[in-house]
């Protein structure tokens, strides 16, 4: 059972060794645990990511609240929420509900709300952002992108804590 618990948690926080925080131990550790199993881990890994993809009976509220971290970068309150999906449409029917929130939260003194939808089969993100006009202007400069589609698409982009958090932080205390 340890064995199981183990490599579920490698390929779940690793995204099946897509995410740019995988290192080569992660997948090491979870390709002979899962051989020990008699398991594939690449079949196995694909359950876990669908379960953990099914939002059908969560909330937009859930969604954007369950993973979201908070920041401050140069006296500005930057929350950065992520959701994980094998398919980013999936997102489409709960999307304006979840947009409608991370405007309330910016009304409430976060002065950037980001929700990542990270389409694990694509290996990118969707980011969408709200925010006061200084902090949108410096989102745009992050990602070198226009969010005048409602999103900036990030190719290759599956992690927050080494893809999106370092730019915006640079954005925001103007690191070069």
């Amino acid at each position: 059972m340890a064995k199981g618990l183990m490599v579920s948690g490698i390929i779940s926080d690793t995204v099946l060794f897509k995410s740019a925080t995988t290192t080569a131990d992660d997948e090491a550790v979870a390709r002979r645990l899962s051989s020990s199993l008699g398991i594939s881990v690449e079949e196995y890994g694909m359950e876990i990511l669908k379960e953990k993809g099914d939002i059908s009976d969560i909330s937009a509220r859930e969604l954007l609240r369950r993973d979201m971290k908070e920041f401050n970068f140069g006296g500005h309150h930057v929350a950065v929420a992520q959701v994980e999906l094998i398919d980013a449409s999936l997102i489409e029917p709960k999307l304006g509900e979840i947009i409608e929130l991370m405007g309330m939260l910016a009304k409430e003194g976060i002065d950037l709300v980001v929700f990542m939808v990270t389409d694990i089969i694509d290996e990118s993100s969707r980011l969408y952002a709200i925010g006061s006009d200084y902090a949108m202007e410096r989102f745009e400069k992050a990602f070198n992108g226009d969010i005048s589609d409602g999103y900036i698409y990030g190719k290759g982009i599956m992690s927050r804590k080494k893809q999106v958090i370092p730019p915006l932080q640079h954005a925001f205390e103007d690191i070069p």
